[in-house]
């Protein structure tokens, strides 16, 4: 450096960095010591001068509640588990506040033995982002909220209506029969369809977050009767990330399989490799899936008497860029492939 920052790009780096609200910080792992730009400071309203420069003193600003979070977070990236160190988190203000940042480093300087000896990073400061995500979550929790009173009621009125139609079905003549047996099975189909909007009211309403693979078959797959049925999970240690309505998907393909299936033995779940990402393959020993069906079992309402399962699995994985075909050989059982793409799954 030749002193001259605008020579050399510094100073409209810096400027860059105070405009976008960031901070880089350097952390010496050995001394504890952090050097930081003035902004990880001037965020937060301390002077740069009083704000603390060791790691020890600036991770005792973070809320209790996302301290042991953060130090895990860390922990993982130093005794290589992971390959990023990554966390958001809230950071006391000089008012004696907080802020939420977004912190991100790894390791950038190695000792002999191959542990990190500096981590370099950046700070985000992206509270107006989080305060506008809790009003919408709140927004939504209304919306939900409303729904839920709604559905009751409406709920409450459908099943004294079937009640009603039951016993006017005693009183049948052979002209009103028909008409009652009619009544009685829109309003049964009216009452599936109230119910189906409790569980597609929540997709996408939470942030989708990281889950593994054989957890949600082995969670799954417990919540079901599968006398005289085997579960079999061949895939490896893989991550999705998803929405967390993602175990009701896997909940959805065995109990589809065990509805339609026939006589069904054996259930497996496996995972290959294919352009642009991998799949999560459900296959079982049934009936199988007729040719003609393949797309129309994923459409809204397809099952006339048994809900919304696979459409509403489709919906759930779009959330995060995922989807779901059936490539299963009618007769001979079926094959539900999960398609995931590229920066939705990872190793563990």
């Amino acid at each position: 450096m030749d002193g001259k920052k605008g020579d050399t790009g510094e100073t409209h780096i810096e400027t860059a960095l105070a405009a976008g609200s960031l901070a880089w910080w350097i952390w010496d792992v050995e001394t504890g010591h952090v050097d930081y730009s003035p902004e990880k400071a001037t965020m937060l309203g301390y002077d740069p001068s009083d704000f603390p420069n060791t790691v020890y003193e600036i991770t005792d600003l973070i809320h209790p509640d996302d301290h042991e979070n953060t130090m895990d977070a860390m922990r993982d990236h130093l005794t290589g588990k992971k390959p990023m160190y990554e966390a958001e988190y809230r950071i006391k203000t000089s008012d004696g506040g907080y802020l939420w940042y977004y912190d991100r480093g790894m390791a950038t300087r190695w000792n002999p033995d191959g542990s990190p000896a500096t981590l370099t990073g950046i700070v985000i400061n992206f509270d107006p982002w989080k305060k506008a995500e809790e009003a919408i979550r709140l927004a939504n929790t209304k919306l939900n909220l409303l729904s839920s009173i709604t559905r009751h009621d409406i709920l409450n009125s459908v099943t004294a209506l079937l009640g009603y139609l039951s016993f006017a079905m005693e009183e049948a003549t052979p002209a009103t029969e028909e008409l009652i047996q009619k009544s009685l099975a829109q309003a049964k189909t009216i009452q599936r369809q109230i119910e189906f909007t409790r569980d597609y009211q929540n997709i996408g309403i939470t942030e989708p977050r990281w889950y593994r693979i054989r957890d949600l078959v082995e969670n799954a797959s417990s919540q079901l009767n599968l006398a005289g049925i085997s579960i079999e999970i061949q895939v490896q240690d893989i991550e999705c990330y998803a929405d967390p309505l993602i175990e009701r998907v896997f909940y959805n393909l065995i109990e589809n399989a065990i509805r339609h299936g026939g006589k069904i033995t054996h259930i497996t779940f496996s995972s290959r490799t294919e352009e642009g990402g991998i799949a999560i393959l459900c296959e079982d020993n049934g009936s199988g899936v007729p040719e003609d069906k393949k797309k129309a079992i994923f459409v809204r309402g397809y099952y006339t008497n048994t809900g919304f399962g696979l459409f509403l699995s489709r919906e759930i994985l779009s959330i995060t860029g995922m989807s779901i075909t059936e490539e299963g050989v009618p007769r001979k059982g079926a094959r539900f492939a999960i398609h995931i793409p590229k920066g939705s799954y990872r190793q563990v």
